[in-house]
């Protein structure tokens, strides 16, 4: 992580956040097209990038889930830091790839779980029983279960799919165990 950054969970959420509203603004038509105003946003969207991408590089280091460790390199592959940005359309799809990388650093701030956490416990609750074979892991109901995002239960359930424990129905749907519809 740079230096320049603080260690407080908070601190960072409100750096966070205030750099969301950058990119919002710099993401804005209207005369944000003039010559001037794209040379200034574009200058806020390489600033922002270049703080932030260091750390969701070493989030991606420390994570345990190959799925999610996949997104983050998604993440920061399309803030390409080695392409300029010369127009309104460039400029407005890098704030729109920070503001995703940026959700997904407040994200990861913001939960006590991890993407791993998430597949060990449900790995943990098929092996125990807790959901049999051919039981429906309904997306929704994990995460409030787990008190994490969506996008994360689908990440942990991805990883299982891998392992073998979890197989993904033709509608997309999860199920333990059984056979892939694909």
């Amino acid at each position: 992580m740079p230096d320049d950054l603080p260690t407080e969970p908070l601190e960072l959420l409100a750096l966070i956040e205030q750099d969301v509203h950058v990119m919002r603004r710099a993401s804005r038509g209207g005369t944000q097209t003039l010559p001037a105003a794209v040379a200034r946003n574009a200058a806020a969207v390489g600033e922002v990038a270049e703080h932030w991408v260091p750390v969701a590089a070493a989030l991606r280091d420390s994570t345990a889930s190959p799925t999610h460790r996949a997104h983050w390199d998604q993440l920061i592959d399309t803030t390409d830091l080695t392409q300029p940005v010369h127009t309104f359309e460039a400029v407005m799809l890098r704030a729109r790839d920070l503001l995703q990388l940026l959700h997904a650093l407040k994200d990861a701030l913001t939960y006590q779980r991890s993407v791993h956490d998430v597949a060990t416990a449900i790995a943990a609750d098929i092996s125990s029983g807790t959901w049999t074979p051919d039981a429906w892991l309904v997306l929704a109901d994990l995460a409030d279960e787990f008190d994490v995002p969506k996008e994360w239960v689908r990440f942990a359930l991805a990883d299982l799919v891998t392992d073998g424990l979890v197989t993904v129905k033709a509608n997309g749907a999860h199920k333990v165990g059984g056979d892939d519809d694909r």
